[in-house]
């Protein structure tokens, strides 16, 4: 289980992130206008792919479960063998 102050950056991050997603496209107007930045299309768009591909989730973000040993090979059953081996 994740300690409140995990659970609390990680809801965090998801706000920020989730306002950054929302604002920015909302705001193309603004970037995109002559009396303003006058941002071509193709800039506009550069920066908005950034902002979309950061705001995926990382790694840091994701609690993978916990490493589950590997099961240990057996012999082949009933003949007390051990398996036959993969080619190469």
């Amino acid at each position: 289980m994740a300690t409140r102050a995990e659970s609390a950056t990680v809801n965090a991050a998801g706000l920020v992130q989730g306002i950054a997603l929302v604002t920015f496209p909302a705001a193309s107007a603004i970037f995109t206008a002559r009396s303003s930045y006058d941002l071509s299309s193709s800039q506009y768009g550069a920066m908005l792919s950034l902002v979309v591909a950061h705001g995926r989730p990382s790694p840091a973000t994701v609690h993978p479960r916990p490493a589950q040993p590997r099961p240990r090979l057996s012999p082949a059953a009933g003949t007390g063998e051990a398996p036959a081996q993969y080619p190469s």
